[in-house]
Formats: structure tokens, sequence, C-alpha cells
């Protein structure tokens, strides 16, 4: 009741944005947003081959730095990211929504062996819940010069990348939930269990913050009320103002710990996820999720992937009114680029919105080839579509930013 009541005053609060006629939207026929395109279907088996021909690396989702400038069939080097968690996890939800379409095991096998890539991150470390940046064979980092915080593992033969930010844990609750929910077997959804238990519960443990080997907040591992809301200092620097991350962040650790009651059915996460919303207003800080007047492409990407398993799983109608009108304005925002992952996001969950065919067009557009040549190849949805692609040729991306929109586009029928 307290939760209820709390909302229908948050509602009016809006000023009639959120009305009442939103708690009970109208479904609309997949018919109305769908396209048939089966030169869609050519190019996602394309980038299906190249990603297993040139971009594996135990299970991580890897750029490839060319041998020969401009002609991947050269090959080349797998270098680590200090996203691979992130990269890889897009990559297991894609490929789990392609199996919840086709049934195909192979891809279903993919989804599974990325996981397992990713429960790696969290093993490496040592330390329950937190999960590295990357992984990488001991001496890689002196060897090519790789920057940041590195720690060898127990066994001396492997190095992890430390200082663990927000984007990998957003991209890594994207993942588990899509992978348990369309892919997972009964005993890998052990294993996402256990694994989403562990990291949910070094973040509660630790205030609301990752805490890295010397138990201090990482750089920007952090969704702690007093830090998100007061600005209370934790790093010492002398940029911590936090309120330009307050509704992003916010945003995300509603969504991890929706999912981790879902996937867990543990109540302690519920009842968490219940107090920053009663007593910190941390469904009302996602009203400003993104500021107009400084669109980061990178917060963007993290918006939407904490906005799919929240919207997903709330099904309570008043606070996920509020997560709608949230979603209506980031996407409000970004809505003239037509990305695909975008708009498909509004189109799942506010389908009287749905505007899918912009986002057809642009999956048609990605280049079938995606080498940084100057002014072509765009590899992530993390940067600016309107700026042109710099570089001479030197890497190769994995098409994942065409994938994971496509299969998630066929799961939900806006595109057969």
């Amino acid at each position: 009741m307290k939760l209820r009541a709390a909302f229908k005053l948050d509602l009016a609060s809006i000023g009639g944005l959120v009305t009442s006629a939103m708690l009970a939207l109208p479904i609309l026929p997949a018919s109305r947003c769908m396209a048939k395109d089966a030169a869609l279907a050519d190019k996602a088996r394309n980038f299906e081959e190249v990603i297993r021909e040139r971009h594996v690396w135990k299970g991580f989702i890897r750029e490839l730095t060319l041998n020969i400038l401009g002609d991947p069939a050269g090959g080349g080097v797998l270098h680590h990211n200090d996203n691979d968690g992130l990269w890889t996890g897009l990559y297991a939800a894609a490929m789990s929504f392609n199996y919840a379409v086709t049934r195909d095991e192979q891809a279903r096998q993919w989804a599974k062996e990325s996981f397992h890539a990713l429960e790696r991150l969290e093993a490496v470390t040592g330390i329950p819940g937190f999960p590295a940046r990357s992984i990488v064979k001991a001496g890689d980092p002196k060897n090519f010069k790789y920057d940041g915080e590195w720690h060898p593992d127990s066994t001396g033969e492997w190095e992890w990348k430390g200082d663990t930010s927000s984007d990998e844990i957003a991209g890594h609750f994207f993942a588990y939930s899509v992978y348990y929910d369309l892919a997972a077997d009964e005993e890998e959804k052990k294993r996402i269990r256990r694994l989403v238990g562990r990291v949910m519960d070094h973040i509660i443990g630790h205030q609301g913050y990752l805490a890295d080997t010397d138990g201090k907040p990482t750089r920007w591992g952090v969704w702690n009320p007093a830090q998100l809301n007061e600005n209370k200092p934790v790093h010492g620097l002398p940029d911590e103002d936090w309120s330009e991350e307050r509704g992003l962040n916010s945003l995300e650790i509603l969504s991890h710990l929706k999912a981790a009651y879902h996937i867990t059915g543990s109540g302690k996460y519920q009842m968490k996820y219940l107090e920053l919303i009663d007593r910190h207003g941390y469904a009302q800080n996602t009203l400003k999720a993104l500021d107009p007047r400084d669109i980061n492409h990178s917060d963007v990407e993290l918006a939407f992937l904490a906005y799919y398993p929240l919207l997903k799983y709330e099904n309570d109608p008043a606070p996920a009114a509020v997560y709608k009108e949230s979603l209506r304005r980031t996407w409000s925002i970004v809505r003239p680029e037509k990305n695909p992952w975008w708009d498909f996001t509004v189109c799942a969950f506010i389908p009287e919105d749905c505007d899918a065919s912009g986002s057809i067009r642009a999956l048609s557009d990605i280049p079938a080839e995606q080498v940084n040549r100057k002014g072509t190849g765009l590899q992530r949805w993390n940067g600016d579509p309107y700026r042109p692609a710099e570089g001479n040729g030197e890497i190769e991306g994995d098409g994942v930013v065409f994938l994971l929109p496509y299969w998630m586009g066929r799961y939900h029928g806006f595109i057969h």
C-alpha cells in the first residue's frame, strides 16, 4: 500500500504527462510494425559467420585489430576492451533472442558460451560479486601497453582489469535476464541465480557501490542514495557532483534489483527496490535519465540496457507508468536517430508509439563490412551516428551492432 500511495502522489506531480489511461495500455498488433526483409536475414547470417570466424576469444566478443589495413581476411589480434563484459553481454542477449525465435541449438550454445565468459569475469577477481572489466593472458598488459588497473589472478596465468564501471554491470544484468528467460536450461538457470545473487549482494553489502580490491568504490560503480541525491563525496575528486548521473544511475539500480528479484526470487532485492523508491525517490529520478542539453551516447545505451528488464518485470501499473514516461522522455531526445534498438524497445513497451519503419531502414543501411574506414563503419551504438567514422581500416567491428536489434526485432514481431 505504501508503494501505491506514494505513486499516486508522484503521478499527479508529473503534471499530466502520465495519466491513468497509461496504466492499461493497448497491445499494438504486430502487423502494425512488421517488416519482411530477406536481406536482413542474410545480413544477420553473414555477421554471425564473421563473429565466429574472427571475433570470439574464450567466449568473449572482441573487435579485431587487423594485420593488414582494410583486409579482415588477413587476420589480426583480438585485444581486450575496457568493456569486454558489456560487449559480450550484448552478444549473449542477441543469441538468446535468436534462439527464442529459431530454436537453433547453435545459437543457444553461443549464448551459453558467452554467459560463461561473463561468469569468468566475476570468478577471476576472487571478490564475490565483483566482475572484472576484462581478462587477458599474464604479461599482455605490459607487452601491449594496456592502460588501467591490472591484477594477477590466483593462478598467475591471467591478469584482470579492475575499476569496474556501471557500464559493465548494466551489460551483465541485461544479458543475465535475457539469457535466463529465453535460452538457459535449468542447470544454466541455477548458475545465473547464483551469479546474480553474488553481484547484487556485493552492491548492497557495499551500500550501493562496486568495491574494488582495496574495498573502496570504483570510479563509476555508484548507485548510493547519498551520493546520487546529496552529492556526498566518496572519491576525493574535484568532480563529485553526481546530479548529472542521478537519473541514469537510479534507473540502472532499479533495473538490476528488479532483475535480481525476478531471477532469484529473493524478497530482499524487492525490499531494497521499494526502499530506493519510497525513501529516496529513485523512480521519480528516472524521469530525467538523460539531459537533452548534453547527449552522451554511451549513457543512452546504458539507459536502454536498463529499461528493458525493468519494464519487462515491473507488473505494478503505477511504477510501470512512471518508467514508461521516463522511456518516452528519453526516446523523444534520441528518436531522430532511428536507432533500431531504441525504437524496438519503445515498440515493445509503449506499442501505441511504435514507429519501426525508420529502424528497418537503419538496419538495412548498416554496412555489411564493419571496418572502420574513414567515413564508414559504425561499430557500436555508444557513438554518435551522425559523426563520420574515423580510422584507416585498422579495426573490424564484431557486427553485434546489427545482431542485437535485429534478433530483438524478430523476437518481438517487428521483423519477420
